[in-house]
């Protein structure tokens, strides 16, 4: 008996029992606990990786994922349906340790190749990935308050135990982002992933999370999802390059970043707020700054790539890629100078920004490109101005006279805006209380 689109006996074997173990769980859902059906789940695609023969990385590998795609919207159905948190767990974290285990290249394999050949294309990996970053985010969000915490079981009164629960390091929005970053860290690779899956996927994820940042539904800290993004795409720019295309993706969503940290500022927020959220606007311009000085510095450095992957265009290790990175570079620093006055602790951000106009011009030099050269000479003679200009304001603020009492009484007029404002009329009123 042959069976259409190649399948094999175990394959269709596997298909109906997944069909009939889903379907009877479905029935009964209402009657069991949370564990016993993301158990079940997890029966499920390990039934359907044992018995789906996938080692042609065509048709079979695709029906592995279909069908795993299936049990995995199942359970993430059902988790937001209950509001359970471990089943929310287990639709979003396993699909990610799934791939770990059965898709990556290493030759410490925790499940050998020779025992359980799986082979999937380099196209559909990407794919693959793309939704599995659009679920983790319709979770995460979907779940609200009732969200995962790995941390909130550890027991015990020490201080880490403490400082681990009440961080939101091990919650799910954190854990399924940094798993994201490490799976494509780990499956990258010529045939395992496409340069349009890398870019595509990478900046997806990160967008994506930064729009729920903006929309106030995101519970992780953005400050952590930028440092792990971070390092994964200097270690792809290092292994095959497209700098331009990180630092797009990183300037856009740093932008909304700050703009979302801006609002919570308006809205009120004071700097205990902002540290518990990792939002603080200056230490985010100083963290994205650094980043794009770090690509500069690669391209300057033009390391040997011996491999690349699918679809890499020349254009993302050459002077055009050069270009369009000067040109995020160039916004990055505007967008530091047009926020020059908001940010309290200078010495940082201002650090940061030299080093890009430093590693841009090393970059141009490398190249030797002129334009390069005459923007970085340009930015720096604007950095310079708005950056002095800055500097004589805050002296002129700190060495201006105090103004004259008003019938033995401390005058507190008006003195300035924002933060600076609440610190002068907290001393106001120590002054009153002498008075």
């Amino acid at each position: 008996l042959e069976w259409p689109w190649g399948l094999g006996d175990y394959s269709i074997f596997a298909s109906i029992a997944a069909v009939l173990c889903l379907t009877v769980l479905l029935q009964h859902q209402t009657e069991v606990s949370d564990h016993v059906l993301w158990m079940g789940s997890l029966a499920t695609v390990i039934l359907l990786t044992l018995l789906i023969p996938a080692d042609d990385g065509g048709e079979g590998a695709r029906l592995l994922l279909v069908t795993q795609g299936a049990v995995w919207i199942g359970i993430a159905g059902l988790a937001v349906w209950r509001q359970s948190p471990s089943m929310a767990g287990v639709a979003v974290l396993a699909p990610y340790a799934w791939l770990l285990i059965f898709a990556t290249d290493f030759e410490s394999r925790i499940v050998s190749a020779d025992l359980l050949p799986i082979v999937l294309n380099d196209s559909d990996m990407g794919v693959w990935l793309c939704l599995l970053m659009l679920q983790q985010v319709a979770v995460n969000s979907s779940m609200g308050e009732a969200n995962l915490n790995l941390a909130g079981r550890l027991s015990g009164f020490s201080e880490i135990s403490a400082r681990l629960r009440d961080s939101k390091l091990f919650n799910l929005w954190n854990l399924s982002f940094i798993m994201a970053c490490v799976v494509f860290l780990a499956v990258t690779r010529p045939g395992g992933l496409t340069s349009t899956g890398l870019y595509l996927g990478m900046s997806m994820l990160l967008l994506a999370h930064a729009g729920m940042v903006w929309q106030e539904r995101h519970d992780g800290q953005p400050r952590t999802l930028l440092v792990v993004w971070s390092v994964t795409a200097i270690a792809m720019a290092w292994r095959f390059g497209g700098e331009a295309i990180w630092a797009a993706a990183l300037t856009a969503a740093s932008f909304v970043l700050l703009l979302a940290s801006k609002r919570r500022l308006v809205n009120g927020a004071d700097e205990r707020e902002m540290e518990l959220h990792q939002a603080l606007p200056g230490r985010l311009i100083t963290l994205h700054l650094a980043v794009v000085t770090t690509l500069f510095l690669i391209v300057s450095l033009s390391p040997a790539r011996t491999t690349t992957l699918v679809g890499h265009s020349e254009w993302m290790t050459g002077t055009t890629n050069l270009f369009a990175l000067t040109a995020m570079g160039t916004l990055s620093l505007l967008m530091y100078l047009q926020r020059l006055t908001y940010v309290e602790a200078l010495l940082p951000p201002t650090v940061a920004a030299l080093g890009v106009l430093i590693s841009m011009a090393l970059a141009g030099q490398q190249f030797e490109s002129e334009a390069v050269l005459l923007t970085a000479l340009a930015l720096f003679s604007a950095f310079c101005t708005r950056a002095l200009r800055r500097m004589r304001r805050i002296s002129r603020r700190t060495n201006e006279p105090r103004r004259p009492e008003r019938g033995g009484a401390p005058y507190c007029g008006a003195m300035g805006s924002g933060r600076r404002l609440r610190r002068r009329l907290v001393r106001c009123g120590s002054s009153m209380r002498r008075f």
